[in-house]
C-alpha cells in the first residue's frame, strides 16, 4: 500500500484570518505560544486567491484557525466573499463573543452561516472569569443574550452551538443552567472533554502519550487542511507552534499541496508506520491507538 486513501480535495478548510486573540483561557495555547508565532492579518491577495481556488466545490470553509475571528477587522466582508465565490460551500465561525456587539450583528445580517460556534467556557461569573480571564461575563452574556434574541439574524445562521469544556473548575451549576439555556433558546448545546492540544496546554494535561498510533478520529491528515496567515499548511489546529509545515499557498496550490510528497509522507506515518509518528500526533488525546 503506497499510503492511505484520503479524499481528492480537502472536505473543510480551516484559515487563519488573524492571530490576534483577546482572551487568556487556561485551557488555551495561545497566551504561552503567541510570542513565537506570525502575527498580523491575512492579506485580502491571498485570502481571496485560496477562496477562488474552493470556487464551486462543496467544501466546509472555516474562516477561523487558533484565534478569535472578529478581531480582523475584514472578517464579516470575507464571509460575504466566501458566500458569493462559493456558493456550494458551508460557512462555519467559531467566536468566543466578545466582539459580536450591536454593529458586528448588523453586519451580519447579509453574511451566510452554516454553523456558528460559541465559545462560553463558564455559565457563571465566577468559572467564566477565571476560565477566560480578560474577558467579562457580563458583556458575553449580554453579546449571547441579544444574538439568541435575534431572530432576523439568526434565519442568516443555520445552527448556533454553545461549547462548554469538562474541565476541573466547570461546576455542575455552570453545565445545567448552560444546558437549560440552550433548551429555552433553541441553541445546541455541546459538552466536549477537555483537549490538551497535543500537550501545547501547560497548566492541564490529558497526560496522553502513544508510541504506536494508528490514524486520527477526526481524519484531519486525510480530510482538512489548516492554513496559517502566512499562507503556510500546517498539520493539524493541534500544531499551535506550526513546527510541521506541509506546503505554502503564496507559491502552491491547494491541490499541489494536498497531493504533494510531504503531505503523503505525514500520512503513511500517522497510519501506516504508526511508531514513526510525528511527536505532536502521539501526544494527541485523538490520535488512534
Amino acid at each position: 500500500m503506497i499510503g492511505p486513501e484520503y479524499s481528492q480535495f480537502p472536505k473543510a478548510i480551516e484559515i487563519q484570518t488573524t492571530s490576534a486573540c483577546n482572551a487568556a483561557c487556561i485551557v488555551c495555547p495561545h497566551p504561552v505560544v503567541v510570542s513565537e508565532l506570525p502575527k498580523g492579518y491575512m492579506t485580502d491577495e491571498l485570502f481571496e486567491k485560496i477562496i477562488g481556488q474552493i470556487g464551486t466545490k462543496s467544501v466546509r470553509v472555516i474562516p477561523y484557525l487558533n484565534s478569535e475571528p472578529f478581531l480582523d477587522p475584514h472578517f464579516i466582508r470575507r464571509l460575504n466573499h466566501v458566500s458569493e465565490v462559493c456558493p456550494n460551500a458551508e460557512i462555519e465561525v467559531s467566536t468566543n463573543l466578545s466582539r459580536v456587539d450591536e454593529l458586528a450583528r448588523d453586519k451580519l445580517r447579509s453574511a451566510r452561516i452554516t454553523e456558528m460556534r460559541l465559545s462560553v467556557f463558564g455559565f457563571t461569573k465566577e468559572t467564566y472569569e477565571r476560565i477566560m480571564p480578560g474577558l467579562s461575563w457580563a458583556s458575553t452574556k449580554a453579546h449571547l443574550d441579544c444574538l439568541a434574541n435575534d431572530n432576523d439574524l439568526r434565519k442568516r445562521i443555520s445552527e448556533i452551538g454553545l461549547v462548554l469544556v469538562d474541565f476541573p473548575l466547570m461546576t455542575p451549576e455552570d453545565v445545567e443552567t448552560a444546558r437549560a439555556y440552550c433548551v429555552e433558546k433553541d441553541i445546541t448545546f455541546h459538552f466536549w472533554g477537555f483537549l490538551d492540544r497535543a500537550r501545547n496546554v501547560p497548566l492541564y494535561s490529558n497526560s496522553v502519550y502513544r508510541t504506536t498510533i494508528h490514524g486520527c478520529e477526526q481524519r484531519r491528515p486525510l480530510d482538512r487542511m489548516h492554513v496559517g496567515l502566512d499562507g503556510r499548511v500546517i498539520l493539524c489546529c493541534q500544531d499551535w507552534r506550526q513546527t510541521h509545515i506541509l506546503g505554502d499557498l503564496n507559491t502552491q496550490s491547494i491541490e499541489e499541496v494536498w497531493h504533494s510528497e510531504k503531505y503523503q509522507n505525514v500520512r503513511r506515518r500517522i497510519y501506516i508506520d504508526g511508531t514513526n509518528a510525528p511527536d505532536l500526533c502521539k501526544k494527541c488525546k485523538l490520535a488512534i491507538p
